[in-house]
């Protein structure tokens, strides 16, 4: 009698799904013995004997022994692509994510570049500006005293003018009186 997971069923729908992972029964692991009688070997092209018959023919043992050996392969293909799959797509996210911190901190220090650039912009301007404005005070200071200057000595020079007016009639003022007083004492001593 052959076990359950060996009959022709299961055999034939493992040779037509060998890439398939899933099976109903789980295939367990295939060993050889060598038996003291001939294995009888069945071509089943020309054989007269059914293929449900209760002996198992060598040539499909190899068979059987070669799916398995393929359907582990391609799982061990599919484990090791899974893993190197996983592995390059963390390595690309790490990748993508220290591109990603370095050109925010590019940007960064180029937003602040330009951010000193036009503090020193606006220094250099309202710097320019307080100079502008200083000369413009001085000049209007200067205008202003050269007027102040001039007016002063234009009052100093009328209030020399009325001095010399004033002592001129005061001179004149006091001739006359001496002409006067001389006048009225001559003709007393007459």
């Amino acid at each position: 009698m052959l076990p359950p997971w060996m009959n022709n069923n299961n055999t034939t729908s493992c040779l037509t799904s060998s890439s398939s992972s899933k099976s109903t029964t789980p295939s367990p692991s295939v060993s050889l013995t060598l038996s003291p009688s001939e294995p009888v070997v069945l071509d089943p092209v020309h054989s007269d004997h059914p293929l449900n018959t209760r002996f198992f023919p060598v040539q499909q043992v190899g068979t059987l022994v070669q799916c398995c050996k393929e359907v582990e392969e391609a799982k061990q293909n599919w484990v090791q692509h899974k893993k190197e799959a996983t592995w390059r797509l963390s390595r690309l996210e790490q990748q993508l994510e220290a591109e990603k911190s370095r050109k925010r901190r590019e940007k960064m220090e180029e937003i602040e570049a330009k951010i000193r650039c036009l503090r020193e912009e606006e220094t250099a301007a309202l710097g320019r500006m307080e100079s502008e404005y200083r000369e413009q005070l001085n000049a209007l200071q200067r205008d202003a005293e050269g007027k102040e200057v001039k007016l002063m000595e234009s009052w100093s020079n009328k209030q020399m003018k009325l001095s010399k007016l004033v002592e001129q009639i005061n001179g004149g003022l006091i001739q006359h009186q001496h002409m006067i007083s001389g006048t009225n004492h001559h003709h007393g001593l007459s």
